[in-house]
C-alpha cells in the first residue's frame, strides 16, 4: 500500500489485478450491465489511484474500495432512474439447515420460459425488497459481493453469529416468497 502511495504503478496495477474480478462481480449484480460495470470499475479504480491518500487503513483495502464502487453504482441507478436489481445465485440458496439445496429449474429459450424467467426475476425483486434492510444487505454482501462472515461482520461491525442469523432469516423469507419457482435437487 505504501508503494501505491507513493506513486509506484506497478504496484498500483498488482492492486487492481487482485481486487478486479470481485469489483466487476459486485457491480454487475447491481448493474445488471456488464459494459456498465466495466465503466463503473474503470471509475472506481481511477477514484483510487487519485484518491489513495484518503485511505487510512482502519478497514480493509477491500471494504473501502467495495464502498467506492457501490456508491457508483447507487448513483449510476439513481441518474438512469433504474431500480437495484440483483443477480440470483441458485448454488447457494439453501435452508442453512442441511436439508438440501433448492435450485431453479434449468430455463429454455423458448417464449414460455422467457415469461416465466421475467416473471420470476420481478418475484425475486420484490421479494429481496420485502426483507428488512439488514437482513437483504447481508443477503447481498454473501450473495452478491461473495463476502465471507467474518468480512461482512467487520464491515457492517456486527458479531459472525449475527451475521449467520440475518442470512439464515433473509434465505428463509426468500424461499417461501419464491416456493413456487424452485425445485428440490
Amino acid at each position: 500500500m505504501e508503494r501505491v502511495r507513493s506513486g509506484d504503478r506497478a504496484a498500483f496495477r498488482l492492486l487492481v489485478e487482485r481486487h478486479e474480478r470481485r469489483v466487476l462481480r459486485v457491480a454487475v449484480s447491481r448493474l445488471r450491465s456488464e459494459q456498465e460495470a466495466l465503466d463503473v470499475c474503470q471509475e472506481a479504480f481511477l477514484k483510487v489511484y487519485r484518491g489513495i491518500g484518503q485511505f487510512q487503513g482502519q478497514s480493509s483495502f477491500y471494504t473501502w474500495l467495495y464502498r467506492i464502487v457501490l456508491n457508483l453504482c447507487i448513483d449510476r441507478l439513481r441518474r438512469s432512474g433504474r431500480a437495484v436489481v440483483v443477480d440470483f445465485d441458485d448454488a447457494v440458496l439453501h435452508d442453512g439447515d442441511g436439508d438440501g439445496a433448492l435450485a431453479l429449474p434449468n430455463p429454455f429459450r423458448s417464449p414460455d420460459s422467457e415469461f416465466q424467467s421475467q416473471e420470476f426475476w420481478n418475484e425475486y425483486s420484490r421479494a429481496l425488497d420485502g426483507l428488512s434492510d439488514k437482513h437483504r444487505e447481508v443477503f447481498q454482501l454473501y450473495n452478491d459481493d461473495g463476502l465471507s462472515y467474518k468480512e461482512i461482520a467487520d464491515h457492517l461491525d456486527i458479531n459472525i453469529g449475527t451475521v449467520m442469523s440475518r442470512l439464515h432469516h433473509a434465505r428463509q423469507n426468500l424461499q417461501g416468497a419464491l416456493r413456487r419457482y424452485l425445485k428440490r435437487k
